[in-house]
C-alpha cells in the first residue's frame, strides 16, 4: 500500500492550520484587552479613592476653619487677653497638622498658620490699676487696634484657604466633574 504523496499527515490540511492560527491570535487580541481594561480599571478606582480621601480630608479642615471663623467674630472688635486666646492656640495647632499633612491645599494653611502666630502675639495686655493714665491708654489702643488689624489678616487668610478648598471640591479629578 502506497501513500500519496500530497498528504503530509493527518489534520494538516490548510482549511486546520488556518483556523487555529486564527484562534491564537483571537486569544492573544482577547488577552491583551483584558489586560488594558483591568489596567485602566485600576487606575480609575485609585483615582476615585484618592479623591475620596481627600475629600474627607477637605471637609475636615473645612469645618476647623469655620469653627477659626465662628471664634473670630467673637472676638471682633474686642481687646483680647493673652488667656482669651487660649482655646484659639488648639486651632493653630490643628491647621498647621493639616498644613503638614494636606499638599493641595499647604501654602493656603502656612499662611492662616503665620497669621495665627501674629494674632497670638498681640494680645492686649491689662494694666494692674483700674484707671489708666493717658499714655497707658494710648498704649493700651494701639495696641488693641494691631490685634484687630491682625484678627483681619488672620480672617483673611482663613477666606483665602475656604475659597481654595471650595475650587478643589468643584473640580475633582478623575469623576468626570
Amino acid at each position: 500500500m502506497t501513500l500519496s504523496s500530497t498528504t503530509l499527515a493527518f489534520g494538516t490540511a490548510a482549511g486546520s492550520l488556518l483556523v487555529a492560527a486564527l484562534v491564537g491570535a483571537i486569544t492573544v487580541t482577547v488577552a491583551i484587552l483584558g489586560y488594558r481594561h483591568t489596567r485602566r480599571l485600576y487606575a480609575w478606582m485609585k483615582i476615585k479613592q484618592l479623591v475620596e480621601d481627600n475629600a474627607k480630608d477637605l471637609a475636615s479642615v473645612t469645618s476647623r476653619l469655620e469653627e477659626i471663623v465662628d471664634k473670630l467674630c467673637e472676638y471682633a472688635q474686642k481687646p483680647c487677653k493673652p488667656e482669651d486666646f487660649t482655646p484659639l492656640r488648639k486651632y493653630r495647632n490643628l491647621i498647621s497638622n493639616f498644613a503638614l499633612q494636606l499638599e493641595m491645599i499647604r501654602p493656603e494653611l502656612n499662611e492662616v498658620v503665620k497669621q495665627f502666630d501674629v494674632y497670638l502675639a498681640k494680645p492686649v495686655l491689662a494694666p494692674a490699676g483700674e484707671t489708666l493714665t493717658p499714655p497707658q491708654l494710648e498704649e493700651a489702643q494701639e495696641r488693641a487696634m494691631e490685634q484687630e488689624h491682625a484678627r483681619g489678616q488672620l480672617d483673611t487668610a482663613v477666606s483665602a484657604a475656604q475659597q481654595k478648598i471650595r475650587a478643589l471640591q468643584r473640580v475633582q479629578p478623575g469623576t468626570g466633574n
